[in-house]
């Protein structure tokens, strides 16, 4: 559709000599809802709307809503040098960006993309660079951008070393280190949770501290190769990495640690029901490890049936009417359906459920179904003393 513009400010028209009619901000926000990475990024810089639409959405201060789209667009290998540009050139026509945020935000792009070439056409406008586009290098890895931004004079960032073993680059890491870059026992915390175990093994040769921290994030990235060396090599262990790996489901991981005598976390039972991890329940229930009402809460908050089953069968104490609200608030129709035949009297909780379902009718229809469900009013089909 051709369209020519006035010099008086007016909008753009049509073919026909009608101003093209503008889109309400809710469509457009249902537009942007199926966006993520750079689209999303794109999408705010088309247009004053669609950039409000976009902050709008983000929820997030105007400055802070940069960084945000630098999270989501930056880290992509689809960021060629001439999108950059056309970014760049957009965010340049932006009033409602400050100078400074508009030019640091497409330097940190540039970097974390890789794209050298755009960065040097990007510093001939503003030779300025800041540490922010070096954390962004890396923060991807970049090797080569940060040499140039070091031979640039860019100075680096106390946390440059932390977000390069985040990175899992320990190319980019033997860098900055033989540049004096600092660093702490983060760099070994995020190379256990990466399960980066050269760089972790690395860093600790090279002097690099670590404290428990370490231990807790190769449990929780469930990288097993990393936690044996880390706690071999004497790296501080306690009772919280069990309820770390209970949560996250790592039974290996778990099982390994318990062989070297940590004691279990009184909470292992009870984040093993919130995350549904049957196996982990079993396995530390079977070692001992106490478990309390939370456990049965947390299986009906998370609509884990059969484990809830499985708790209960084997003694595990609950409280009832918290497990039927529970899952009433969650939608779990299910659930109810296996609660109504083993409580002790679910006449007494059948009007709080409908009450909590009809509040909640409008936010999908999980809940609608509980209301049709107990409108029907199905009799008891069995009846089943509760486990004590």
């Amino acid at each position: 559709m051709a369209s020519s513009s006035s010099a008086g400010g007016k909008r753009k028209r049509g073919w026909d000599g009608a101003a093209p009619q503008k889109l309400p901000d809710e469509l457009w926000l249902t537009v942007l809802r199926f966006l993520e990475g750079h689209p999303f990024l794109a999408f705010a810089l088309t247009c004053k709307q669609m950039g409000r639409v976009a902050l709008c959405q983000s929820e997030r201060p105007f400055e802070t809503s940069v960084g945000l789209l630098l999270e989501t667009s930056g880290r992509e290998e689809s960021l060629s040098p001439s999108w950059l540009r056309w970014a760049h050139e957009c965010l340049g026509e932006r009033t409602d960006f400050p100078a400074e945020v508009k030019d640091s935000a497409m330097k940190q792009l540039a970097a974390s993309a890789g794209c050298l070439d755009t960065l040097r056409w990007m510093r001939e406008g503003n030779p300025s660079l800041d540490e922010e586009a070096a954390d962004a290098a890396a923060s991807a890895g970049r090797v080569e951008i940060l040499k140039w931004l070091k031979g640039q004079g860019c100075t680096l960032s106390r946390e440059v070393c932390l977000y390069a073993a985040e990175a899992g680059s320990l190319e980019a890491l033997k860098f900055l280190r033989s540049e004096g870059c600092t660093w702490n026992e983060g760099v070994c915390a995020a190379a256990a949770e990466g399960g980066h175990l050269e760089m972790l093994k690395w860093a600790r040769a090279q002097g690099c501290p670590w404290n428990r921290w370490t231990s807790h994030a190769a449990a929780l990235g469930g990288h097993l190769g990393c936690l044996q060396f880390a706690v071999e090599e004497g790296c501080p262990v306690d009772s919280w990495i069990t309820r770390v790996s209970s949560r996250e489901g790592h039974l290996e991981v778990l099982k390994w640690i318990k062989s070297k005598g940590v004691p279990w976390h009184p909470d292992c039972c009870m984040v093993a029901a919130q995350s549904g991890n049957l196996k982990v329940l079993q396995l530390a229930k079977s070692g001992g490890c106490p478990w309390d009402e939370r456990v049965c809460d947390e299986a009906a908050q998370g609509g884990h049936l059969e484990l809830l089953e499985w708790a209960r069968e084997t003694g595990c104490p609950w409280n009832e009417e918290g497990v039927v609200i529970a899952s009433a608030e969650a939608g779990h129709l299910h659930v109810l359906k296996w609660l109504r035949d083993r409580v002790s009297d679910w006449e007494t909780y059948e009007e709080e459920v409908h009450h909590i379902a009809s509040g909640r009718a409008g936010r999908g229809q999980k809940w609608n179904e509980i209301i049709e469900w107990i409108d029907r009013g199905e009799p008891l089909t069995m009846r089943r003393s509760p486990v004590v």
